[in-house]
């Protein structure tokens, strides 16, 4: 008879100096926590977290211990596996909620630690010179202050290549640092993505030519994590419990309120060289406005934005605005549990649902938006994932180089028990 080895998800919280994992009760130390959920988004929020204290005195009192004396710490969660990928993920505390009677509860709240200074704070300022958008995050950091010293940016793919030939000039009035990068970032046809340790990533929309194979993402049958480098996770038989594909068409709008979205939309359908700026005076910038005019820090408009850039960058930021217009018309959501090989995926990466013919590896490959990693009632740990793409057709998103190697891994898996193999052996 051989002798096998229990494999299971392993789930860590360290809250400042205790360990809610190993925590000692009497019969010895054993986890106090319950219903971990960790939440990624691509662009629209930043990771949180939520978990309750299991209902008995010594856990609640653990809870009294932390937001009595620790509130200020910061909130380690480990995910992963013992023998495997592992993600480290920092969170503040934010608040919680707490149940009485016969159903006694405790939940906890936590923010990724770049939300605070970067999200709330308001800066105000006219550059009077253009710094290439390569600086312009930099520069941001530095008006937000202390609070922001921790923020990271990294471009990525073809945006880190034009980055340092597109010039920015800009005016912000009472907006967020964080606003005033992807307000800026969106002008120019780049998304900005926030991976799980916090970093802000700048990039191209992926269908955009070529951006595949300067943003190249890493297939593997045993995916190594990387923050920034996108991977490529090819689901095959016997994980997925639900895929499902959706598509709509927004035919004029649907939001009539008006009121402010995380991101604000930008217009796509004109080059900012042939719109002029009618508020500023010509042959002045907006820090020379008399002051009666509603312009620079003190007035009601809009902060202005001045960009000049080479004739390259020119056409690229009207081919990245076509690209980002078709990027998501067609969107998906999964759920599976979560195996070694899949610890770790993240929003930016990829997935390759294949078809389960092996003999033809067909596949749908769709880019990642968010992932909610969710403790179950067991020992258990189910991830949700919601993706888009353009319309799918035969078209690839990755490139041709990814593509061989993302039909390699199907070929090699022609039973479920070598998928299955290959999830548990990562």
């Amino acid at each position: 008879m051989s002798v096998g080895k229990l494999t299971q998800p392993l789930i860590k919280v360290v809250w400042g100096a205790t360990d809610l994992t190993e925590y000692p009760v009497g019969s010895g130390p054993e986890p106090i926590f319950y219903g971990v959920k960790i939440n990624l988004e691509d662009t629209k929020s930043l990771p949180t977290l939520q978990f309750n204290f299991n209902p008995n005195p010594i856990a609640f009192s653990a809870f009294l211990d932390c937001k009595n004396n620790q509130v200020d710490q910061p909130i380690i969660v480990t995910l992963g596996y013992d023998q495997g990928t592992q993600l480290l993920l920092k969170f503040f505390y934010a608040g919680c909620s707490f149940s009485s009677g016969h159903e006694m509860d405790v939940t906890v709240y936590a923010v990724s630690q770049t939300k605070g200074a970067w999200t709330n704070n308001r800066v105000n300022f006219t550059m009077k010179e253009p710094v290439p958008l390569e600086e312009f995050p930099a520069l941001v950091k530095e008006k937000c202050g202390e609070g922001c010293k921790d923020i990271q940016f990294q471009f990525v793919g073809k945006a880190a290549q034009d980055a340092p030939s597109i010039e920015i000039k800009h005016a912000a009035i009472n907006q967020t640092p964080h606003k005033t990068v992807v307000d800026i970032a969106r002008a120019n046809g780049m998304i900005t993505s926030i991976n799980p340790e916090g970093t802000l990533i700048i990039h191209y929309p992926y269908n955009l030519a070529g951006e595949n194979e300067e943003d190249k993402a890493n297939p593997s049958p045993k995916p190594v994590y990387n923050g920034i480098i996108r991977n490529v996770y090819v689901l095959g038989p016997g994980l997925l419990n639900t895929f499902k594909r959706e598509q709509r068409y927004n035919l004029g709008q649907t939001n009539f309120d008006f009121t402010n979205a995380f991101t604000s939309p930008v217009a796509f359908e004109q080059d900012n060289a042939k719109v002029a700026d009618t508020r500023t005076t010509p042959g002045m910038t907006p820090a020379d406005q008399p002051s009666g005019q509603t312009s620079g820090t003190t007035g009601n408009a809009q902060p202005t934005v001045a960009q000049s850039g080479t004739e390259k960058t020119a056409a690229s930021l009207k081919e990245a605005r076509a690209a980002w217009a078709q990027a998501s018309t067609t969107t998906c959501s999964a759920d599976f549990f979560m195996v070694p090989y899949l610890a770790g995926i993240k929003p930016r990466d990829i997935v390759a649902v294949a078809s389960l013919n092996s003999t033809n590896p067909y596949y749908e490959d769709w880019i990642v938006d968010s992932v909610t990693y969710s403790q179950d009632d067991g020992a258990g740990v189910s991830v949700s994932i919601s993706g888009s793409r353009p319309f799918p057709g035969e078209g690839r998103l990755v490139d041709s180089a990814t593509d061989a190697a993302i039909k390699g891994i199907i070929a090699m898996n022609l039973t479920t028990k070598d998928w299955h193999k290959m999830y548990w052996a990562a």
